[in-house]
C-alpha cells in the first residue's frame, strides 16, 4: 500500500484498504524471470558484459536460465570459443529481433530471399494479422482469408497477407471487410521497414523480391531452419 506519512502523524491513502484487499490483481512476475534471455543475453555481450553473474539485476534471474541463454546463443554461432560475440552475433546484436529471427533473417542473404524474410520477420513480430471473429461469423472470415493461405506454410501465408496488404494501398476498409487487422499490418510495415533500413546500413546484400517459386519457397524454408532448429 502507498502511503505519504507526515510530521503530524497523517496519512493519506491513494485507495482504500477495501479495494488493496479485494480489488487489486496479484502484481506480476517480473519479465526476466519467465522469459527467454536469449536476446537479453546478446545485447549484455554486445555491451562487452561477459560476466553475468556479475550483472546487478533487479530482479535476478535464475542461472539455469542465464547458462540456457548461453547455450542457445552458442548453437546459433552468435559466440565464439572464448564466449564472445562472433561476426554473426554480432550482426543479430544490430538487428531488433529475438535471435532465432535474426539468424534466419541474415542467412537469408545466403539463401537469396531477404526481401522474403524481411517480411516473415515483420509479421511474426507485430501481433497477429488476423482479426478476433465471433463464431457466428468464424466461417465467412476462413472463406475470405482461403485465397491468401499457402500451401506450404503459415510463413508463407504471411508474406501472401502481407503483400495483399501492400497491393491494396494499405487501405483500413480493405482490412476490415476482411476481418484483418489494420493496426497490426500497418505496424509490420513500420517494422520491416526498419528492418531493411538495419540492412543496408550494416551492408548485408538484399535479395530482390522472387516470392511464388518452388525454389524460392525452399530457401526461405532453410532460412527459417538456420534460426529455429532448436524449436
Amino acid at each position: 500500500m502507498v502511503k505519504l506519512l507526515f510530521v503530524s502523524g497523517l496519512c493519506l491513502r491513494l485507495y482504500p484498504r477495501s479495494l488493496y484487499e479485494d480489488g487489486m490483481e496479484e502484481a506480476r512476475c517480473p519479465g526476466v524471470m519467465e522469459e527467454n534471455l536469449s536476446h537479453l543475453v546478446l545485447l549484455l555481450k554486445r555491451l562487452d558484459i561477459a560476466d553475468m553473474g556479475q550483472c546487478k539485476f533487479l530482479d535476478r534471474p535464475a542461472p539455469e536460465a542465464l547458462m540456457q541463454a548461453l547455450e542457445d546463443l552458442d548453437y546459433l554461432a552468435a559466440l565464439d570459443d572464448d564466449g564472445n560475440l562472433s561476426e554473426v552475433g554480432i550482426i543479430m546484436s544490430e538487428l531488433p529481433l529475438e535471435p532465432p529471427l535474426a539468424k534466419s533473417l541474415i542467412a537469408a542473404c545466403e539463401y537469396d530471399c531477404v526481401d522474403e524474410l524481411l517480411t516473415v520477420a515483420a509479421m511474426l513480430t507485430a501481433p497477429s494479422c488476423f482479426a478476433a471473429v465471433e463464431a457466428s461469423r468464424k466461417e465467412a472470415a476462413v472463406a475470405l482469408w482461403r485465397p491468401v493461405m499457402h500451401d506450404a506454410g503459415d510463413h508463407m501465408t504471411l508474406i501472401n497477407v502481407y503483400n495483399a496488404f501492400v497491393e491494396h494501398n494499405q487501405d483500413e476498409a480493405w482490412c476490415s471487410a476482411n476481418f484483418l487487422s489494420h493496426a497490426a499490418l500497418r505496424l509490420a510495415v513500420v517494422i520491416r521497414a526498419e528492418l531493411l533500413d538495419v540492412m543496408q546500413r550494416i551492408e548485408l546484400p538484399v535479395s530482390p523480391p522472387a516470392f511464388g517459386s518452388h525454389d524460392n519457397c525452399t530457401n526461405i524454408k532453410r532460412a527459417l531452419l538456420s534460426g529455429f532448429f532448436l524449436r
